[in-house]
């Protein structure tokens, strides 16, 4: 009898043993592989306005790293070779350049970005040797790494970070092997312990805090996300809406802001029961998304209410706004559902619009036009522009709205 309990209780015995192996090395394989876009972070920034902090911080390490390069050639013997304080003259110059250019240009592009953390690695691990001397350790600077990684963590991918943290660690590697090959009498167990410390710090740094922004743009994401439709939420709409109406300037192109109300959606829940009425929300929810442009946004604010925003050119209208609408309605559908949508259109464009509160001024508008289509019978499109309110009934959705509104 004992020995069957204990065959039974082996498995489970094993299974706590090897259970947190698995789950640490999934962990790790899902922070490896996790989706990665780049325009997150820069978007996160200049939506609470950290753009301009963030840009000066670069700079200022830039002038730290200019201004490090340049005091090493006080700690060289003097007999240095030329092209040794040719090379740190060049390293500097290019740091202060750099460190001027940071603040006052546009946020950069991933590629590069990529392309400054390449220079900012080579140049700190060559600054770091070519100033080695008599009186200097190339591992004095190389503290210099851990805002190089934190800049990493915050911009870029984890396999960038993992190429980042490789670089400097041998870097480090080749200065220590260097210190105790040149240095006979170093304290070699103090010594061991300023690299482990920097290492530590080097790594560990970065590491925590990638793994930790990486569980926070997921919890952002999926507090963004409505999770019976996958459709976003109002408030990851109003999110990813910002970063639409910062981005448009041009004069043939409007920005459609939609609201759609299902008709009588509650009754028929009640008819059909609810979980047929979720299965009219989902099915509903992949029409909308089908129907607009791949750059539009799409949401479900609550309830039976989704929301569209998208930004076409001019002559587009007509043919988006009807197929918005009338992806709603599908005969086949078990629970068959209509909509009163209001939809608006904003013409001009976009320098007079603050993109800090558009969102919520153009979903007014739109929340106004779908009240006028419910209030005149449901099932019809109702559209106002910036330029001269028009309304219309879904049976003359194709008369050419584009001629009204230029």
């Amino acid at each position: 009898m004992g020995e069957q309990r204990n065959r039974r209780e082996r498995p489970a015995l094993e299974a706590q043993r090897i259970g947190p192996r698995t789950n640490l090395r999934s962990r790790a394989v899902a922070w490896w592989c996790a989706d990665f876009d780049y325009e997150w972070m820069p978007t996160f920034l200049s939506r609470r306005g950290l753009t301009r902090m963030l840009k000066w911080s670069v700079g200022a390490w830039c002038a730290v790293f200019g201004l490090y390069v340049a005091l090493l050639e006080f700690t060289v013997d003097e007999d240095t070779a030329r092209w040794r304080s040719g090379l740190m003259f060049v390293l500097a110059a290019s740091a202060f350049y750099t460190a001027i250019r940071w603040p006052i240009t546009k946020w950069p592009s991933e590629r590069r970005s990529l392309w400054f953390v390449l220079w900012a690695d080579a140049a700190l691990s060559i600054g770091l040797f070519a100033g080695a001397g008599s009186t200097s350790s190339p591992l004095a600077g190389s503290g210099l790494f851990v805002v190089i990684g934190i800049y990493v963590t915050l911009l870029h991918s984890s396999r960038i970070l993992a190429l980042h943290l490789g670089w400097a660690g041998a870097t480090i590697g080749v200065a220590a092997a260097q210190y105790l090959v040149g240095d006979s009498e170093a304290e070699v167990a103090l010594f061991a312990i300023r690299v482990l410390i920097l290492v530590g710090l080097m790594t560990g740094i970065p590491l925590i805090l990638h793994i930790g922004l990486q569980f926070l743009k997921e919890d952002a994401e999926g507090s963004h996300r409505d999770p019976l439709t996958g459709l976003l939420n109002r408030r990851g709409l109003a999110a990813e809406a910002y970063q639409l109406f910062s981005s448009a300037r041009d004069d043939q192109v409007v920005i459609v802001t939609a609201l759609a109300d299902l008709d009588g959606f509650k009754s028929l829940n009640d008819r059909y029961g609810h979980a047929s009425g979720d299965q009219a929300l989902r099915a509903v929810a992949g029409r909308l998304h089908a129907a607009i442009p791949r750059t539009g946004l799409v949401a479900r604010l609550g309830g039976d209410e989704f929301a569209a925003v998208v930004a076409i050119p001019v002559d587009q209208v007509d043919k988006i706004v009807a197929r918005l609408h009338e992806s709603i309605n599908d005969s086949l559908d078990i629970v068959p559902v209509t909509a009163s949508t209001g939809a608006w259109i904003r013409t001009g464009l976009v320098p007079a619009i603050d993109p800090s509160n558009a969102f919520a001024t153009e979903l007014h508008q739109a929340d106004l036009a779908m009240y006028e289509a419910k209030n005149s019978g449901g099932d019809r499109l109702v559209c106002h522009s910036s330029t001269t309110p028009v309304a219309r009934t879904r049976a003359d959705v194709l008369s050419p709205l584009s001629e009204r509104i230029e």
